[in-house]
């Protein structure tokens, strides 16, 4: 009898428990099933909607950084997802940006990410379709091309700049002509970039609209302000020095002569662009860089003996022995370092040892 007693009490205290202290209830699958996040990755990151829809920003860039590196099933469509939010967020100078973190996970995702990231560059918001031509040129994936190309007609200045440069990732020869066109964009940022593409994918169709950019004077960059067109916005005019290293890297005889008018440029940085691809093209650009040593502007003369020694073609020794009796010593300078890099000798601007130990090489 005593049992029964005691039995029942204890059952009336577990009911009493139950009364006044539910179990809790289970969370609610709405935001699962909003992200599409898998079993799987649930049970990897248990918290991961918390963290996906932090007001914390280092909280989801820290989420987005995991996903991109362990890349569990389902991860390309929440990063997608999450580049979608993102791109709707203020962002602050204060804080970090969590945008660009996002496209990089996304990126890493491969594949996986191709469709839903095209999907996405429908979208009204032109934060989120730059940010989606980003990502899918960090991919490569050539299915993107099309999509990409489109792009390059979007309202957004800034959206064709990412969709012109990420073509230039994927170097796809469908994209040349649409990026020969863009060349003659009205923003200078998207002419650039399209310039910078065409570099990267190599195809001799853009050389003459690449030498066209490349030989605009500056008299039409002072008149910019005074039309529309091309040269709108524009004062230092970048792409007429993306326009010189790609021609540099598709290379050809036909580069050699503009790149080296655009030596006699004063914009040092065209300068250095210019020596840049006629080094890039080599060889073929000896002879007409050993004749620009004579040009009568003596930053041509410096920019020839610089880009001579970086080639390293023992035919130019020579030449650049002579031209350590140049009047500049810009001149001199350049000529002295571009001979130590051919021969691996070293008497500075010293004409009468580099002459005495070239005559005695020369028997």
């Amino acid at each position: 009898m005593r049992k029964l007693v005691l039995a029942f009490v204890a059952i009336t205290m577990l009911l009493t428990h139950a009364c006044t202290h539910p179990p809790p209830r289970a969370e609610s699958s709405e935001p699962l099933i909003s992200w599409g996040i898998a079993a799987s990755v649930l049970q990897e990151f248990p918290d991961i909607v918390q963290r996906l829809e932090s007001n914390e920003y280092d909280v989801r860039a820290q989420i987005a950084v995991q996903l991109g590196v362990k890349r569990p099933v389902g991860a390309a469509k929440i990063l997608v997802k999450l580049l979608r939010k993102e791109a709707l967020r203020p962002r602050y100078d204060d804080t970090v940006d969590v945008l660009p973190l996002v496209v990089q996970a996304v990126s890493k995702t491969g594949k996986a990410a191709v469709e839903p990231l095209i999907d996405a560059l429908k979208d009204k918001n032109e934060d989120l379709r730059a940010a989606v031509a980003e990502a899918l040129g960090m991919i490569g994936d050539r299915g993107a091309v099309e999509p990409l190309i489109e792009a390059l007609r979007d309202e957004a200045w800034f959206v064709r700049y990412k969709a012109a440069v990420a073509l230039g990732e994927i170097t796809d020869q469908r994209a040349v002509e649409p990026l020969t066109k863009a060349l003659e964009h009205d923003n200078w940022d998207v002419c650039e970039g399209a310039a910078e593409a065409l570099g990267k994918i190599r195809d001799k169709r853009a050389v003459e609209p690449l030498i066209k950019i490349l030989s605009l004077q500056d008299s039409a960059v002072r008149e910019a302000d005074k039309r529309e067109g091309l040269l709108k916005e524009c004062k230092d005019f970048e792409p007429r020095q993306k326009a010189a290293i790609a021609l540099g890297l598709i290379g050809g005889e036909r580069a050699v002569k503009p790149l080296i008018l655009a030596l006699r440029n004063e914009d040092l940085y065209l300068q250095e662009c210019a020596v840049e691809g006629l080094v890039t093209i080599g060889k073929t650009a000896v002879q007409p860089l050993l004749e620009a040593l004579k040009d009568r502007r003596e930053h041509v003369r410096a920019c020839a003996a610089w880009a001579l020694g970086r080639i390293g073609d023992e035919k130019a020794v020579a030449p650049l022995i002579q031209a350590l009796k140049d009047e500049y010593e810009d001149v001199r300078g350049s000529a002295a370092r571009a001979l130590k890099n051919i021969t691996k000798q070293d008497f500075d601007e010293d004409y009468e040892k580099w002459r005495q130990w070239y005559d005695k090489n020369q028997r």
